[in-house]
């Protein structure tokens, strides 16, 4: 796994970081300042997109991907790559948004102490927040989600639909109050009500057609009226005109002959030949009597006949008239004939329904049968008779707005009791749909409590065993997480301590408690989701933990690794270094990074890690160049040894009251010296991968040895003394070196740890899966 940066926070200059992935666990060590967090940001910024440890900063205002760029450069520059099991990420930034490219099948988690802290004393809505990625089922809370909108919108509509009933109800008071008989009905609104809807809305309409009806040939009867009133004396004026017009024309065809007026047409042909010739002899006779005489004589004939062809004509457009006349008068009283009868009809049916008490018809309407017996005289008559119709008239018009009332307030009355009732079977559906989902969704409730607290339950064992594995025999008998069982989205998070039930974990114990037990609860919930694909990386999680329980949280840290992908722990603790330098902490499967100081012009640097003194020992032997180099180093990896031993074998060494124990060589050597059934019965085997012994090797004769040489050290290694002139130091200081070095590969396992172990129960072993070496015996002999 390899992670390059460039223009990125605190690298201005190209830099990258190889992680060795075979290993389970990364250790990155540093300084305060020296660039951790900078890596921990370029992970979730390639990985997330995200702006790392400054996402929970206030900038004030200022954009916080925007602030990644290194001071030194600008935005384009920025660049971040990330290269996992064959797949590559790679990020950037463009208008102040992340460009990602590249697939990459991993998850990155990153936990702080700061986090830690906030997971273990958020509030119990803001605690549920964090982990309700690991505790809720998405398709059974969209289902409660669903559900819980639907119950809601029931029984905003059913408040809606209680609206309307209170509405129709509020109607139904006014229309009786307005409408309704009191000193027949009081206060008894229901009959009222039972009374007005008695007749169906059928029955209304067929009443409302017959008065419609009635009303109607009524208004034609007046519409009527007058035209076949006037009739009568149209056609009598017409006769009269026709009587004058024909005495008229008879007196003057009395007057004149037949056959002048036969011969109009010839008299005006000769007029125009007698102006256009001249002559003055008649063209009939041959008498000359002179032209003026004869056009005149001519113009006094044909006005004779003009005049009595114009009187005939007269005569003929009286006749004509006449009959118009006549003909008019004959369709006005087939129509009103035709009126009367549909009159008759109507009135009749309308008295034949007894819904009314309706005037009678008068005699002119009654007797009427013919239409040429609609003469002038019975006209006359229903004339006299007309104003005898007009209570009828008045009554229908009366009855019509009534009826018309009647209907309205039936239709209003009628449409508020179907809304109370459509009301009130909407609400019984929905208060059933409420009341079914109300159930349901205590079902979805309960489920989604059990499977979120048997997941937090499964989880909280989980976490309690890495919390007791790192606190072990300390009287916190149980911590648990837990939904609380009426406040959703609420995590609950207490337990028994110190005998104390349902106690609060923040308020009894300590700050570095606290953070190892936010660590292992960090744990248990990643471990749920797809650990295999997961990044870890700390940084600085276990800077508060003390040095009493920090080999315990390594070794768990280690064993935890192996859930996932690579787990990366930054910290700048120092003692953390100098346990991996002499080997007190395993370094199986374990890479240990350190960077070193970061400064602006270089930027991040990195260097190897911490060999352990006994690899410094090997170079410097096989070097063969500073005797005091390995005279010194073979002291400081005989001093781990023999303290090991004489501390796991509990041999006497002296003590000074008050004062700082520092022992020397010497001291060690008399401690295990005193021991004189201890030192033959040192043995340390070497085991192969299947547990098989492939050599067995006794200490004591590699004890007196080193025993033998310690003076070297003191001489060449500690302290200047002329003795040192008197023999070859390079040659006695590779004495020692490799006398300690055998000491050292004997007990020692490939990765120079002792083995501190004793599970077994029979003899004391190295870390790790497989044992590969045992030292005898477990216990010194009495």
């Amino acid at each position: 796994m390899k992670l390059s940066l460039e223009a990125f926070r605190g690298v201005d200059s190209p830099f990258e970081i190889r992680f060795d992935t075979k290993q389970n666990l990364t250790v990155l060590y540093g300084e305060n300042g020296s660039g951790k967090t900078t890596i921990s940001d370029a992970f979730e910024f390639v990985i997330d997109g995200t702006a790392g440890s400054l996402e929970e900063k206030s900038l004030d205002g200022k954009s916080k991907l925007g602030q990644l760029v290194n001071a030194c450069r600008k935005a384009v520059d920025l660049r971040v790559s990330l290269e996992v099991a064959g797949q590559t990420r790679s990020a950037r930034l463009a208008r102040q948004k992340v460009q990602l490219d590249g697939r990459l099948a991993y998850r990155l988690k990153v936990l702080s102490r700061k986090n830690i802290t906030k997971l273990v004393e958020e509030t119990p809505a803001n605690r549920f927040k964090r982990i309700q990625d690991f505790v809720s089922i998405p398709a059974l809370d969209r289902e409660e989600a669903a559900l819980n909108e639907l119950v809601l919108s029931e029984q905003r509509n059913l408040e809606s639909q209680s609206k309307l009933i209170a509405q129709a109800g509020e109607m139904l008071s006014a229309l009786f109050e307005e409408h309704a008989d009191k000193a027949k009905y009081g206060s008894r609104q229901d009959q009222w009500q039972r009374d007005l809807l008695q007749d169906s809305a059928e029955t209304i309409a067929e009443n409302f057609q017959m008065l419609d009806d009635l009303n109607q040939q009524i208004k034609r009867l007046r519409d009527d009226f007058k035209p076949l009133a006037d009739s009568y004396p149209a056609v009598a004026k017409a006769q009269e005109a026709v009587k004058k017009e024909e005495a008229a024309l008879a007196k003057l065809i009395a007057d004149h002959s037949d056959d002048l007026a036969k011969a109009f047409e010839t008299l005006q042909q000769a007029r125009g030949f007698l102006r256009e010739s001249g002559t003055g002899i008649c063209p009939v006779c041959d008498s000359e009597i002179g032209h003026a005489a004869l056009v005149e004589k001519v113009d006094q004939k044909l006005e004779a006949l003009k005049a009595v062809k114009d009187q005939s004509q007269k005569a003929k457009n009286t006749k004509e008239a006449l009959h118009a006349a006549q003909t008019s008068q004959k369709t006005l009283q087939q129509s009103f004939l035709s009126i009367l009868i549909k009159l008759r009809e109507v009135h009749q049916a309308a008295v034949d329904s007894e819904q009314w008490q309706l005037p009678d018809l008068v005699p002119s309407v009654l007797g009427m049968e013919n239409a040429e017996d609609l003469t002038e005289g019975w006209f006359a008559g229903l004339k006299a008779e007309a104003p005898q119709l007009k209570p009828l008239s008045e009554t229908v018009e009366r009855e019509h707005a009534a009826l018309q009332i009647r209907r309205k307030l039936q239709s209003d009355v009628r449409g508020a009791l179907n809304r109370i009732k459509s009301a009130k079977g909407d609400g019984k559906r929905m208060e059933f749909s409420i009341t079914r989902g109300e159930a349901i969704k205590k079902v979805l409730h309960d489920e989604r409590i059990r499977h979120a607290n048997e997941t937090l339950k499964a989880i909280s064992g989980d976490f309690a065993q890495l919390y007791a594995r790192i606190h072990d025999g300390e009287k916190i008998e149980t911590i648990q997480l837990y939904l609380h069982p009426n406040k959703k989205s609420s995590a609950q998070f207490d337990g028994t301590l110190f005998g104390k039930k349902e106690a609060s974990p923040v308020a009894l114990l300590s700050e570095s408690h606290l953070d190892t037990l936010g660590l292992c609860l960090f744990l248990a919930l990643e471990k749920r989701e797809n650990p295999g694909n997961t990044i870890l990386f700390l940084d600085d999680a276990i800077a508060s933990v003390d040095d009493a329980h920090m080999e315990r949280l390594y070794e768990l840290l280690l064993e935890e690794s192996a859930h996932f992908h690579h787990v990366v722990i930054s910290s700048h603790y120092q003692p953390l270094r100098f346990k991996f330098r002499w080997g007190i902490l395993t370094q199986n499967k374990v890479e240990f990074l350190e960077l070193g100081r970061w400064t602006l012009d270089s930027g991040l640097s990195l260097k190897r890690g911490p060999s352990s003194e006994v690899s410094f020992l090997r170079r410097y032997v096989r070097e063969a160049e500073h005797p005091s180099a390995i005279a010194n180093t073979a002291g400081l990896v005989l001093e781990n040894i023999l303290d090991f031993l004489t501390g796991i074998y509990q041999c006497r060494l002296p003590r000074s009251p008050g004062a700082e124990q520092r022992w020397t060589l010497n001291d060690y050597r008399s401690g295990l010296a005193g021991e004189k059934k201890l030192l033959p019965a040192l043995r340390c085997e070497h085991l192969d991968e299947q547990g098989t012994v492939t050599r067995p090797i006794p200490l004591a004769p590699l004890l007196e040895d080193v025993f033998s040489r310690l003076q070297i050290r003191n001489a060449i290694g500690c302290h200047f003394k002329e003795l040192a002139g008197h023999f070859d130091e390079l040659a006695e200081a590779l004495a020692l070196g490799n006398a300690t070095l055998a000491l050292a590969e004997a007990l020692c396992d490939e990765r120079d740890t002792l083995p501190d172990r004793k599970k077994d129960g029979c003899s004391w072993h190295n870390r790790g899966g497989t044992v590969t070496r045992r030292l005898y015996p477990l216990h010194k002999p009495e």
